[in-house]
């Protein structure tokens, strides 16, 4: 049975995802919406963290519902970096400019990421 805690923080891909996000802005990991509403709570504190992480909840549930209704088929973890990466290249407008330059460090080691090959650590 798939909840929305499974596709949006649980399953292999999401973690990846937040992994990175966790990782990239010195926080703790990522794992649930009331970790998310902490940051959104400081929103002038938090402003590129805010986007990161609405991007990754949009291209998670964007991705799944093009598997469960337009049939595609996974290739790997790379789409879902590229669609979190497309989505923060044209959300970088909503930015000042020291925002702006943080998000495209991000979105740079978003896209280097998506060249390397998935890192899976066994629990």
């Amino acid at each position: 049975n798939e909840t929305v805690q499974h596709l949006l923080f649980d399953c292999v891909v999401a973690q990846h995802v937040w992994d990175f996000v966790s990782e990239f802005f010195g926080v703790d990991k990522i794992a649930n919406f009331e970790n998310i509403l902490s940051f959104w709570q400081m929103h002038k504190k938090n402003v590129v963290l805010n986007l990161v992480t609405t991007a990754t909840l949009w291209s998670l549930w964007r991705l799944r519902n093009e598997f469960c209704f337009q049939g595609r088929k996974w290739k790997s973890v790379k789409c879902i970096l590229a669609k979190v990466s497309c989505y923060l290249h044209h959300w970088k407008v909503l930015c000042d400019d020291v925002q702006a330059t943080l998000l495209q460090r991000c979105i740079l080691l978003l896209d280097k990421r998506r060249g390397e090959l998935l890192r899976i650590a066994w629990r």
